[in-house]
């Protein structure tokens, strides 16, 4: 009987999280620096892009070759950022770490697909991340 319970609940609770749109991620290395740090745990809302399109200065989690990866979106489709780095084709995002000279993405591996985009990365735990000019400019704030 206790184990009947039991494996009832292990089962609802296994349902309930593969449902929930939130999802946890452990950043890993220090591409992303000052903003998050290598082994902090990120809370990433996968139903956020649902209701809100992918935008410049967002922090988001994706895949590529197989790896989650959390990275800053740079442009977006036929949105470009003026600059001197490439915009995104049409269909996909160019994403970059906030520590530039150590980090690999878009100029590594290419623009994304807007599929390969899980989610928003919407809290942390741990330390607050420092306050960077790339959060600033995102939400229309002065740094």
């Amino acid at each position: 009987m206790r184990l009947t319970v039991l494996l009832a609940l292990l089962v609802g609770f296994t349902v309930v999280l593969w449902v929930c749109p939130l999802r946890l991620a452990v950043v890993t290395g220090q591409s992303m620096a000052p903003t998050l740090k290598s082994g902090q745990l990120v809370l990433i809302d996968r139903a956020y892009h649902r209701s809100q399109p992918i935008a410049s200065g967002d922090v988001v989690a994706l895949t590529v070759d197989g790896q989650l990866i959390v990275k800053r979106v740079w442009s977006v489709g036929d949105y470009g950022r003026p600059g001197f780095l490439p915009t995104a084709p049409p269909g996909t995002v160019f994403v970059l770490g906030d520590a530039r000279h150590i980090s690999w993405d878009s100029r590594d591996f290419g623009p994304v697909p807007r599929e390969r985009i899980l989610g928003r990365v919407i809290g942390w735990f741990g330390p607050p991340p420092a306050r960077t000019a790339h959060m600033a400019k995102a939400d229309g704030r002065d740094g």
